[in-house]
Parts: structure tokens; C-alpha cells; sequence
């Protein structure tokens, strides 16, 4: 039996950060959608403030996505170290 206390709070972070990554990608599909009606929409000229909302929230999406992958790999090492202390612990006192 391993200690792994940690570990419980490192799935239920991965479970959060999958429910984050679902919503980013929701909202990167709402904004692909803006962008395509505006540029069929104001194909003669205009719609530059529609322009600007679009490529914020696509710029702002793809930050979001790179820190979750970040954040998903944090908590990948992280279960990697708790799991192998636990290892360490069990051999140092033969548990």
C-alpha cells in the first residue's frame, strides 16, 4: 500500500483542468464562429470592431491553452514525484 495522500488533489486538479479545457475549447469554437460571420458578413468593408473582439479572444484562447497544457504537465510531474517519495519513504523504512 503507498502513502500517495497527494495524489486524490492531483487527479481532482487534472479533472478541473480537463473541465477548463473543454470550456476553452468552446469558447475557441464560439470565436471561429464570430470570425467567420464577420467576414462574410462585412465582406464590402466595415466590421472592424468585430474584427478586433475576434482576434482578442482567439489571442486570449490560445494563452488559456498553453497554460493548461502547462498546468497539465506541472501536475503530471507532480504525481510522478509523489508517487516515487512514496516509493522512497516505503523503501527506506520496508514498509
Amino acid at each position: 500500500m503507498t502513502i500517495q495522500y497527494n495524489v486524490p488533489i492531483i487527479q481532482e486538479c487534472t479533472e478541473m483542468i480537463g473541465a477548463c479545457e473543454v470550456l476553452t475549447a468552446e469558447v475557441h469554437s464560439d470565436a471561429m464562429s464570430m470570425k467567420v460571420r464577420t467576414e462574410t458578413h462585412f465582406r464590402g468593408g466595415g466590421g472592424e470592431g468585430f474584427q478586433e473582439d475576434y482576434t482578442r479572444v482567439l489571442t486570449y484562447v490560445e494563452g488559456l491553452r498553453e497554460k493548461l497544457n502547462s498546468a497539465k504537465a506541472a501536475l503530471g510531474m507532480g504525481l510522478d514525484g509523489v508517487v516515487q517519495k512514496d516509493a522512497a519513504i516505503k523503501a527506506q523504512y520496508g514498509a
